[in-house]
């Protein structure tokens, strides 16, 4: 034993095994700490807390990436139901995950003042949690970003980001409107489809919205992969953001005529007024000012959809009525 562990305490010793041994489970980390064991899936997750990153080693399935970036977690814990409540330098506030994934900030102020950098924690017998909160998240560059000069800063680059993204629809448009676009090719509708409600999963989830595809048989059209991706794309999440908790969103496909593919974006969200669906497509143009403040769109994304559809031949209508959901509707003409 005296080899593999060195027990300081001896009241400790009730907690070690007979024959102990250490062994590596896992490397690559910049500065490890704040480890949590699973016994549900014999699972550890820990807090790669200088290379800003939240890992996982499990028996079966090895290391994996929980959070990239971590904000730069580093003490965890798991509270009484078993979620992990963890200390977030970078975001300054103690955050925990939910049941369905999501992190929920706990706490980031006391008496009206941010915390510093939370750094380690534990979870009393009565669910009450105790942490520390040290300054170095905003001393030290590699552990946290820095205070109110990197809060400026990250502002600072979510506005560009937000810029850049409407300079590139812009273009798209533009580009659209000139019928500048891409040689055609064969598109199966299906697994754009499929690629999409994969990749839009944590968004549905994120809004507690459950979202659903209704496939068949595969559906083909001849068209620029990457703009039909982009068009789909804009009406689903333009249906989740609409979309109370609770709520459906579902996308299907079916065959018209023999001629033309059907793609469908149901919700049960708000509906859309009668007096807005006229301009529904218009470029800028927002039902609610709100909606769009919170989901930080542009007021570009029907129009893209709709110029999209333009230049391969095809239409978008829509269906709706207030408090009763709508449907997107996306009529391209088949392969032949």
């Amino acid at each position: 034993m005296a080899e593999a562990i060195e027990i300081y305490n001896e009241r400790m010793r009730t907690l070690i095994p007979p024959e102990p041994f250490v062994e590596k489970v896992a490397n690559g980390a910049v500065w490890s700490e704040g480890p949590v064991y699973f016994h549900e899936d014999d699972s550890v997750i820990w807090s790669d807390a200088h290379g800003n990153r939240l890992l996982r080693w499990g028996a079966k399935d090895g290391v994996t990436v929980v959070r990239d970036p971590s904000d730069y977690q580093s003490g965890n814990y798991r509270d009484l139901e078993g979620r992990l409540v963890s200390c977030s330098c970078g975001l300054r506030a103690i955050i925990r995950r939910e049941h369905d994934n999501r992190w929920q900030i706990l706490v980031d102020r006391y008496q009206g003042k941010r915390l510093n950098s939370p750094n380690d924690l534990v979870v009393k017998s009565d669910g009450t949690i105790w942490f520390t909160d040290p300054p170095y998240g905003l001393t030290q560059p590699n552990q946290g970003y820095g205070g109110q000069q990197a809060e400026i800063l990250q502002v600072l680059k979510r506005q560009n980001k937000k810029l850049s993204q409407l300079v590139a629809d812009l273009l798209l448009l533009a580009k659209l409107d000139r019928q500048q676009t891409k040689i055609f090719h064969p598109c199966c509708l299906n697994d754009l489809v499929d690629d999409l409600i994969e990749e839009l999963a944590f968004l549905a989830v994120e809004a507690k919205v459950k979202l659903v595809k209704q496939l068949q048989k595969k559906i083909y059209v001849f068209g620029n992969e990457q703009q039909l991706y982009r068009l789909i794309s804009n009406l689903i999440v333009n249906a989740i953001q609409a979309t109370s908790p609770q709520g459906k969103v579902s996308v299907s496909l079916e065959i018209s005529d023999r001629r033309y593919a059907l793609i469908h974006v149901q919700d049960t969200g708000v509906g859309i007024a009668k007096q807005h669906q006229n301009r529904i497509f218009d470029r800028f143009y927002r039902v609610s000012e709100d909606r769009s403040r919170t989901s930080g769109g542009s007021g570009l994304g029907l129009a893209i959809a709709q110029a999209i559809a333009n230049a391969h031949k095809g239409s978008i209508q829509l269906q709706s009525q207030p408090g009763c959901g709508s449907v997107f509707t996306v009529r391209l003409p088949l392969q032949r």
